[in-house]
């Protein structure tokens, strides 16, 4: 299967070399999933990023201690949907009930650690 890979840095890294991205190249920042697109002429400390800020759409929440219930409390403005896994990434069964508009409690039938996706 063919595969696309872009250009990627770190956001000070970015900052620091200041390159002119070719007119649709697409470059992306590895610590905050930021995205610009080159016009060519623009050096990238003068270009806007571009897409949709992945943490208003996207949420991962790290539940420490083992618990058969989680309360997720999440920054996001709608009902988002929610994969649960335990620390192995193993999809857990549970009920979600939304209780506010910023927060969620999962039940799952007995108590881990792991994480709650939201999206």
């Amino acid at each position: 299967m063919p595969t696309m890979q872009q250009k990627r840095g770190t956001s000070s890294r970015w900052a620091e070399v200041n390159p002119i991205l070719l007119a649709g190249e697409i470059g992306v920042e590895t610590d905050t999933n930021k995205i610009k697109v080159g016009n060519g002429t623009t050096a990238w400390n003068n270009l806007d990023y571009t897409g949709v800020d992945v943490n208003s759409i996207a949420y991962k929440h790290t539940q420490n201690a083992i618990l058969s219930t989680w309360t997720i409390v999440h920054p996001l403005s709608f009902k988002p949907n929610v994969i649960i896994t335990d620390y192995n990434g193993i999809i857990l069964e549970c009920d979600i009930e939304y209780v506010g508009s910023n927060t969620i409690v999962a039940t799952l039938s007995e108590p881990y650690i792991g994480y709650a996706y939201l999206s």
